[in-house]
């Protein structure tokens, strides 16, 4: 692999994307913006990216090469056994040298079955039939037919018996929105507070809270941004960010109270025993000229 130079936008760090993200994986991602070739491709090979990438941390860049991918950051995919990596917005943000050589990596091809075409023609054709909306002539449905079945159509198949697919348009819309998973009123799933209570033992009222601003902040996202294929899995990142700012933050607490406490020390050894007169070392009830250090008096050691 032939590292390259990229650009660097301040947007990537309020990118909503990457916030899903966790903070190993946002430096691999730009770490794949330097590995990619002109047309935003490079060789899959997580042994290799670990080296190139983040050659000092205990991590596994396969696992964080799939968790790109689940946010539609990165696209995996395999052409004649070659196993490649594509960065749709890539050639959005980046500008190349002119002399950089053109990609010799196969071009991703977004393809879906034509048993899964089917069915969704299948389930339009359904809609607008009950909606009355077109006669079923001008769907190019014989009019005895009253309804068809995606089961009840021959799938294409190719030689092997492997169903045959069909290319279909890259902006084709993927996933569901959290209203469209959940419903219009939401309510947290049992299988959502399992994991807030068993994995970092959150109590219910705080789920419910984490929950609401969960739901209100993913319905203010319009469009595809706002529809994720594995709304659990979002939950899970969401609850883990939630928990690891809670411990950084107890962490600076606790430090807060350590000063106070040192302060109040200091105060009461002020008050009981005098503070240090400059130059002369004298303490609050030692005349001048004494000398020796406290003992503890008859109250006995301070500490």
């Amino acid at each position: 692999m032939m590292a390259r130079a990229r650009n660097l936008k301040p947007s990537f760090f309020k990118s909503l994307q990457l916030a899903e993200c966790q903070p190993l994986a946002r430096l691999l991602f730009q770490g794949l913006w330097c590995q990619s070739d002109k047309e935003g491709r490079l060789r899959d090979q997580p042994r290799l990216l670990k080296i190139e990438c983040l050659p000092f941390d205990e991590c596994d860049v396969d696992t964080m090469l799939d968790e790109l991918q689940h946010h539609g950051l990165i696209i995996r995919y395999q052409v004649k056994g070659m196993r490649c990596i594509f960065i749709p917005t890539f050639v959005k943000h980046q500008n190349p040298h002119p002399k950089e050589q053109p990609s010799e990596l196969p071009e991703y091809v977004e393809e879906i079955s034509s048993r899964e075409i089917t069915r969704q023609a299948v389930e339009i054709i359904g809609e607008q039939q009950a909606s009355n909306a077109l006669p079923s002539s001008s769907l190019f449905l014989p009019p005895s037919i009253p309804s068809m079945s995606a089961d009840a159509v021959e799938e294409p198949r190719l030689a092997t018996g492997e169903p045959k697919l069909m290319k279909v348009p890259s902006s084709e819309n993927r996933g569901r929105s959290i209203t469209g998973e959940l419903g219009d009123n939401p309510i947290c799933p049992a299988e959502y507070a399992n994991f807030a209570s068993t994995e970092f033992g959150w109590s219910q009222s705080r789920i419910d809270a984490a929950f609401a601003e969960f739901v209100d902040y993913w319905c203010a996202i319009a469009g595809s941004k706002g529809r994720k294929s594995n709304w659990l899995a979002t939950w899970r990142n969401r609850v883990r960010e939630l928990h690891g700012r809670a411990a950084r933050g107890s962490g600076q607490a606790g430090g807060r109270v350590r000063d106070n406490a040192a302060a109040a020390v200091g105060a009461v050894i002020s008050q009981r025993y005098g503070a240090a007169q400059p130059g002369g070392g004298v303490r609050g009830g030692q005349a001048p000229g004494e000398t020796g250090t406290y003992s503890g008096g008859e109250d006995g050691p301070l500490f």
